[in-house]
């Protein structure tokens, strides 16, 4: 999952098969309850860059809406099954490029945002500093393809404006990494758990003396002095 965010060509070896996909491509999306933030940072998934590859959607209400009996208005259900029909025809791969414009706002906060990933410390939030260039050259193409969706001859050039839209969609997921940051704090106890493995392996405690003192299990401890 670590080296499938960027696309890197997986294979995959079995006793009686073995395949290779050279542009492996996973669509990850669902919903998770705030209270298990904490659970899903553990075991290092924190640390190692995991929860740093999930862009996260953290409204700031939760408060369960009246019921509507509101519906999409046929002209906009058609707009919408015409923009994918227009994105399904494309056959054939599309070289897309930053125009002049684009490259300079982008170049600018990528600047800005290189200074923020040194200026924070080790962890969730450095991980998700470091990815965001990531994200918003993505989003810039999601942007470019829903503007550009049923022209006869397909812009081949982002625009300056479609970049800067991009960049403030990356942003909003900078201050929901913020969010989910207070949250996995409540895991921090296990950050200092694994410093105490490592500083009592250090004095020559088995591992399985150290899991009995710390309760927790003998495989737990060997990962954390591998790591």
């Amino acid at each position: 999952m670590l080296s499938l965010f960027y696309r890197i060509p997986l294979v995959v070896n079995r006793v009686s098969k073995m395949f290779h996909i050279d542009n492996p491509a996973i669509y990850v999306a669902g919903g998770l309850q705030v209270d298990l933030l904490s659970d899903l940072a553990k075991d290092n998934r924190a640390e190692n860059g995991f929860l740093a590859r999930l862009a996260h959607v953290f409204p700031d209400g939760n408060k369960k809406l009246p019921h509507s009996t509101a519906t999409l208005g046929k002209r906009s259900i058609e707009g919408f099954y015409r923009y994918l029909d227009s994105l399904a025809s494309l056959r054939d791969p599309i070289g897309l490029t930053l125009s002049s414009e684009a490259s300079a706002v982008y170049t600018k906060w990528y600047n800005k945002n290189a200074d923020l990933t040194n200026a924070t410390d080790l962890g969730y939030l450095k991980g998700v500093y470091g990815k965001l260039d990531a994200y918003a050259l993505r989003f810039a193409v999601v942007l470019h393809g829903m503007h550009s969706a049923g022209h006869s001859d397909y812009p081949t050039q982002i625009s300056g404006e479609t970049m800067q839209h991009a960049l403030e969609i990356t942003e909003y997921f900078r201050a929901t990494a913020l969010k989910v940051h207070k949250h996995i704090k409540r895991g921090d106890k296990e950050v200092s758990k694994a410093a105490i493995i490592k500083y009592l392996s250090d004095l020559g405690h088995s591992q399985k003396a150290i899991a009995k003192m710390l309760d927790v299990s003998q495989p737990y401890v060997s990962k954390i002095i591998k790591d």
